[in-house]
């Protein structure tokens, strides 16, 4: 008998996901595509819009192959990295390479908006060099003809939409100019007031579950699917992690460890505040990040620590890096290690900081150092995570655990112990994100009630629970990590230049 199924897909910083996933929320099928990220300038990073849809076109019809029947796909949702930025023509043609969300070439327009808008003396959080409106001000200033041509400013998002539909729109999570709160959207009308954008150029928004139009024949062809197929809003990577983590619940918190990294928590919204644009009518989810690029600074680490290792053995090399952390005790035998050879992001948010190994002395190893990198990461995330506390105060039993990061046990088994918690680890840990978007399909089309739902179907692959004999060790260290910024901002500052953001 024919299955009826949704087709989504999880398009992140390196590659995309796309699954099927069936009407009651289980996953029959997935396959990723790569495509390349461009830094054509030092700050500079940008991907093709075009390179976008030809990865999402391979892969919905790699993942079909002959198992699963065009006619028999119910809809679709593209879940995507944040804040975008694709100018496009009246004709829906991409004027220039996208600019992501990594990319930091705008300083000075960030200073600039600071300054015109007075952000320090009003108490408002500074925009940085990677910020969106920032960058958004930057393509105002520095490429003038192609803000005049272009009809629309579009996120990642809001491209594919247009180019499966031929409708522009953006969907709540993704949009930075339009809101459904009066007090953010008159915060973003002053900002681009100030920048001299205009409104007009922005799409109206959409809800994730709401239907956006249906494939068109040219998209139908490019995809292998129906003409007419339905299309949903679909979200921006954090909110769908959320969802295909399983912790939609108030209170519900998961940790993100791929190429980027964050904190998630679903914490009640504000009487007059939206901090995140919403998951659903009633919650907000609070973003934090953890303060280090995971996966570029990992594979910085390996390749200092075991160059000739990750040389030879490839991906293998985490295989052997496991055998290697087994001789090494919670704490690293008080081997303290900063992870932020890139900078580094919340709670910190300097871009002067540098990664170092504190305390070393002649018993240490190279696994010494490469388990305390990891450590050192999990006392970033425990920072984050108790900043949380202030919108949500109730202890957890238990947090989830995604991406490629969640592979690593001894990693995850020194998460527990620093968190004093549960850590899940889900089936599929480096695919929720893509579940997650097809659930606003599944949602839209009535077939699953709500985005909490999914919770049953997550499975626990496995459960780390801590171990109460290693929590003073690691609250004696945690103690000291957080010490170690603060005594040596003055040395990044003056060795590395002052913090941009």
């Amino acid at each position: 008998m024919a299955q009826k199924y949704v087709m989504a897909c999880d398009l992140g910083t390196s590659g995309l996901k796309a699954v099927i996933v069936s009407m009651e929320g289980e996953v029959l099928a997935s396959t990723t595509e790569p495509y390349a990220l461009y830094t054509r300038a030092p700050l500079y990073a940008e991907q093709s819009p075009e390179e976008y849809w030809q990865a999402i076109c391979r892969s919905f019809r790699s993942v079909r192959g002959e198992n699963f029947a065009a006619e028999d796909c119910a809809g679709i949702a593209f879940g995507t990295q944040w804040k975008g930025i694709i100018p496009v023509d009246s004709d829906g043609n991409a004027l220039r390479d996208c600019i992501i969300w990594m990319d930091k070439r705008a300083a000075a327009e960030a200073q600039e908006i600071n300054e015109k808008l007075k952000f320090a003396e009003r108490g408002l959080r500074l925009y940085a060099a990677a910020d969106y409106w920032s960058k958004l001000y930057w393509l105002r200033k520095h490429e003038p003809e192609i803000y005049d041509k272009c009809a629309y400013i579009l996120d990642t998002n809001g491209y594919l939409k247009m180019r499966a539909t031929g409708n522009v729109v953006c969907d709540i999570t993704n949009s930075y100019t339009r809101t459904l709160s009066p007090q953010r959207q008159a915060f973003y009308e002053e900002v681009l007031t100030a920048c001299d954008i205009d409104m007009a150029k922005f799409p109206p928004i959409c809800l994730s579950t709401d239907k956006v139009g249906s494939l068109t024949a040219v998209a139908a062809a490019d995809l292998g699917l129906p003409e007419g197929t339905p299309v949903f809003g679909g979200c921006c990577d954090i909110p769908a992690m959320v969802i295909g983590s399983g912790r939609s619940e108030l209170g519900g918190t998961h940790f993100y460890l791929g190429t980027s990294g964050w904190v998630a928590g679903v914490v009640p919204r504000e009487p007059n505040e939206t901090y995140r644009p919403p998951l659903d009518a009633e919650n907000d989810i609070e973003f934090l990040g953890i303060g280090v690029q995971v996966g570029r600074g990992t594979d910085w680490m390996l390749n200092l620590l075991y160059p000739e290792e990750t040389k030879t053995l490839g991906k293998g090399i985490f295989e052997f890096l496991n055998k290697e952390l087994e001789s090494v005790p919670a704490g690293s035998d008080r081997l303290l290690a900063t992870p932020w050879a890139f900078g580094a992001r919340k709670p910190l948010a300097s871009t002067s900081a540098r990664a170092v190994f504190f305390n070393v002395n002649d018993k240490h190893t190279r696994a010494h150092m490469a388990k305390a990198y990891f450590e050192g990461i999990c006392y970033m995330l425990r920072q984050n995570r108790e900043r949380l506390y202030k919108a949500w105060p109730q202890e957890l039993e238990s947090i989830t655990v995604c991406g490629g990061g969640a592979a690593n046990p001894h990693w995850m088994q020194a998460m527990a112990d620093i968190m004093h918690t549960d850590i899940i680890i889900p089936e599929d840990a480096q695919g929720r994100g893509a579940i997650g978007v097809a659930c606003t399909a599944l949602i839209g089309l009535g077939a699953v009630e709500s985005y909490a739902t999914l919770k049953d179907h997550v499975r626990a692959a496995k459960v780390y629970h801590p171990r109460p004999e290693n929590f003073a060790e690691y609250d004696l260290l945690y103690d000291q990590f957080k010490k170690l910024y603060a005594s040596l901002e003055d040395i990044f500052v003056t060795l590395n230049g002052p913090i941009t953001g």
